[in-house]
């Protein structure tokens, strides 16, 4: 069954991951289960059927594990960047703060939205996504802009 089925499983799976190392890391743990569960499961379709089916699964909960590493990395890049932006606002430092506001104001229209809701009205990224309408990616791309052009006006 390993054999037969192993190198299509690959080929499927790399398809969905573009990347050979977990495509193959996916095949393997869809064969492990199998085998480690082969007296619970009952398959009802043709055997080639439900491998893919499990790899497609597979694949699903691996790309979900991964988001919530990159959610998890985002969060704590942002986390440094706000402690720099905020450790370099001091409120006894007029002048900072002064051009803190007039970077915020040189901002394009969007990017400058997107800061204002997050760091102002303190919304999450993907509230903002949600209300503008844009992915979560894209209110990202909008805080670095801002983050690194805040940065280069202080």
């Amino acid at each position: 069954m390993y054999k037969q089925h192993y190198k299509k499983l690959c080929i499927y799976t790399f398809g969905l991951s573009k990347d050979k190392v977990l495509s193959e890391d996916i095949v393997q743990t869809v064969f492990f289960n199998l085998w480690k569960n082969r007296k619970k499961i009952e398959i009802s379709s043709s055997l080639s059927s439900y491998l893919f089916k499990a790899c497609y699964n597979e694949f699903i909960d691996n790309y979900k594990k991964q988001q919530k590493n990159i959610d998890y990395l985002t969060e704590i890049r942002i986390s440094a960047m706000d402690f720099f932006i905020d450790d370099s606002i001091e409120i006894t430092n007029e002048h900072k703060v002064t051009l803190i506001k007039k970077a915020i104001e040189t901002l394009p229209n969007k990017c400058k939205e997107v800061f204002i809701m997050i760091k102002i009205e303190g919304l999450k990224y993907k509230e903002v996504a949600d209300n503008l309408k844009i992915s979560i990616k894209t209110v990202e791309a909008h805080m670095s802009l801002a983050l690194r052009k805040i940065k280069e006006q202080i």
